[in-house]
């Protein structure tokens, strides 16, 4: 057992960690990295096994590091997110503007009455692989958000400052759980696998300690788009947490706040239209993704009101400027 081979060992867990390499960040990769056998490791720092294995947290290796390595890493961290971010948007603007030309051109086919279904699910096809690659890039930004806000957050003894004024936004990954859906129609299995998303999110909020943050759900009827809402939101002033919440009773709300040990200020947001009409026309729009059955549970969401937990509740106007 050297000091040396497990300084080398340390570092590559949380180089790997931290600049989300989920390849390197396996026990036989990081073994070779350092310079020595799986066997060995297993053998003798088998107490660093469970840091690469994602059952312990990584960032309580960092209190041993140099400040100064410490301070570097996260700064990349940081760039990787902002890289990540840019071609996300880059990809988001895409997105955008195609969804645009497909649908006027598939009104533009209605009003002619020469509908082709071999080109609607082409376009289908094409729409679902752009979503699925923005679903992909969002959830390597949270990942990465998540790893260095707990840091931020919860490490007093780095050379780094805390993120103050950040904001972690976090939503179900529901792509698996449609994709599914889609081919069996079993509703009540999609409701099973959007609980153990939301159960996620829920690990994921009480990872972090501290009273200065700000709880921030957005309840989704699906009357808008969530990236609509959050960009919306005035810039930070506090550390934030933005959460996109698919549920529609009062009890299954009280229920998920239940679950939050988390402290700080709680708010939410209830997205609504000036009309009922806008409202059912923008769950139209989305019908050809989302569950029947989910539309019409959101159609029908009961009326949400300040209870015990909650610090406000927020009823935000969606306009085309939002």
């Amino acid at each position: 057992m050297s000091i040396e081979t497990r300084k080398r060992l340390i570092d590559h867990i949380i180089q790997a960690y931290y600049s989300n390499d989920r390849e390197t960040l396996k026990v036989s990769r990081i073994a070779e990295l350092a310079g020595i056998t799986r066997q060995a490791l297993h053998r003798y720092y088998d107490d660093l096994i469970p840091y690469i294995k994602g059952d312990r947290n990584v960032a309580e290796l960092l209190s041993g590091q140099e400040q100064t390595s410490v301070a570097a890493l996260l700064v990349a961290a940081q760039q990787r997110v902002a890289a990540l971010e840019t071609e996300l948007s880059n990809i988001q603007n895409h997105h955008d503007k195609e969804l645009e030309k497909r649908i006027n051109s598939y009104i533009t086919s209605l009003m002619k009455n020469d509908v082709s279904l071999f080109e609607t699910d082409e376009i289908t096809k094409g729409l679902q692989k752009q979503t699925a690659l923005i679903t992909e890039y969002t959830e390597q930004i949270t990942e990465l958000k998540v790893k260095l806000a707990k840091v931020a957050l919860s490490s007093t003894d780095l050379a780094t400052d805390k993120i103050n004024g950040s904001r972690l936004i976090l939503e179900p990954k529901l792509h698996k759980a449609l994709a599914e859906y889609k081919k069996e129609k079993n509703y009540d299995e999609y409701l099973n696998r959007k609980d153990k998303e939301i159960n996620k999110i829920i690990d994921k909020i009480n990872m972090f300690k501290g009273d200065d943050i700000r709880l921030i759900i957005f309840l989704d009827t699906y009357v808008c788009d969530f990236s609509q809402f959050f960009n919306s939101l005035p810039s930070p002033t506090q550390n934030e947490i933005v959460v996109r919440l698919p549920i529609y009773t009062t009890f299954e709300l009280k229920y998920f706040f239940k679950k939050i040990a988390t402290p700080g200020f709680r708010s939410i947001f209830i997205p609504e239209h000036l009309s009922h009409a806008e409202s059912a026309a923008q769950r139209k729009f989305r019908s050809h993704s989302i569950p029947e059955e989910e539309l019409a549970l959101a159609s029908k969401a009961e009326k949400v009101y300040l209870f015990k937990g909650v610090n406000e509740v927020v009823h935000h106007l969606i306009t085309s400027n939002s």
